[in-house]
């Protein structure tokens, strides 16, 4: 019946599960990411960075400030943002994934989504379903039956309706 090779699956499913990955991890993560540098003129002690940090986070950063917006002075100092952009694939090079992996298990989307028109399930089970009955019957027949038993003409036959 041939051996399973998944070598050529494996960089699909592993680029797949990254991309999956880095997803989660952007909708997890975008609250939590620092947006810029809040500069502040001259020399500030530790303990003096902390205080302004946290009566700036206090004042700007909570749920009645839903604008988005933070107003600053020459005493709160300059912000600096970061530029911060997660590199996500578009949906055609994500079709293109999806097309491959299919592809590998002679499949399509109509066929796994079951989205298929009479012909195209027609094609579907006469390449991919009644070769692999075939094989089962043939690999059974020969595992169940004696050589002898098989000369009679026994035979284990899978079929689908």
């Amino acid at each position: 019946m041939g051996s399973y090779n998944d070598n050529a699956l494996y960089p699909l499913l592993q680029l797949t599960h990254t991309v999956h990955n880095g997803i989660i991890n952007a909708v997890a993560n975008g609250p939590a990411n620092i947006r810029g540098a809040l500069h502040f003129q001259g020399t500030l002690k530790t303990a003096d960075l902390i205080a302004k940090r946290d009566e700036i986070l206090g004042k700007f950063f909570d749920l009645q400030n839903n604008s988005g917006i933070i107003f600053t002075d020459s005493q709160t100092g300059e912000f600096k943002p970061f530029e911060n952009k997660a590199i996500l694939l578009d949906a055609a090079q994500m079709e293109i994934i999806e097309e491959q992996v299919f592809g590998y298990f002679n499949l399509n989307k109509n066929i796994v989504f079951s989205n298929y028109t009479e012909v195209q399930f027609d094609g579907f089970y006469n390449s991919v379903v009644a070769p692999i009955l075939e094989q089962f019957s043939e690999a059974f027949t020969y595992k169940v039956f004696t050589a002898r038993e098989r000369g009679y003409g026994n035979r284990i036959i899978f079929t689908s309706n």
